[in-house]
């Protein structure tokens, strides 16, 4: 599951091909729990199959602060799939072993040591796509398809200190996201 985080977000962080909606169908079989999709190593059988998060499943979203005021001392939490995520990889077909290792090894410690050149570069013909129902695909890098195919209408983020007499001082991170069914 770790890999599979880390590819979602250095995909959104350093982009991928293609912006728009995509429409791909999998047969059943070619959908696989995500421990399985992870032991795929050729780029032509993770072009052809897609994987999901289930209602319930949680992936760690790693934490990282860089600088001299304020660190971390719990690096990692957990989300939780709050509904039924799929997940396709786009991959060259002629991608070299070495650079498929690249990234079926790649740990956070090494993803955070990269420069954004060298990320470009392991990334750059990668696309990761994610969808509700399985067929219609939307690329993670593209706000405009993810928010047709997840019904996003809008959303904020931020990120504050506060203090207070009975809390002292304190942090939040907050994402709100719109889709009219929050809960």
């Amino acid at each position: 599951m770790r890999r599979i985080a880390m590819l979602i977000i250095l995909v959104v962080l350093t982009g991928c091909a293609g912006p728009r909606v995509l429409e791909k169908q999998y047969a059943p079989g070619n959908i696989l729990p995500l421990d399985r999709f992870l032991a795929l190593k050729d780029p032509a059988a993770i072009n052809s199959h897609a994987t999901y998060l289930d209602t319930g499943d949680t992936i760690p979203l790693k934490l990282d602060v860089k600088n001299d005021l304020f660190g971390l001392v719990q690096k990692q939490v957990d989300l939780v799939a709050k509904q039924k995520i799929f997940f396709r990889v786009t991959l060259p077909e002629d991608m070299s072993e070495e650079k498929l290792s690249q990234l079926l090894s790649l740990t956070p410690e090494r993803l955070s040591e990269m420069t954004p050149s060298e990320k470009q570069a392991l990334f750059k013909d990668m696309m990761l796509s994610a969808s509700k129902d399985g067929e219609h695909w939307a690329p993670l890098n593209d706000i405009r398809a993810m928010k047709e195919i997840f019904g996003i209408k809008g959303g904020e983020l931020s990120l504050g200190l506060a203090m207070s007499e009975t809390e002292g001082v304190w942090a939040v991170f907050s994402m709100k996201m719109n889709t009219g069914t929050n809960q």
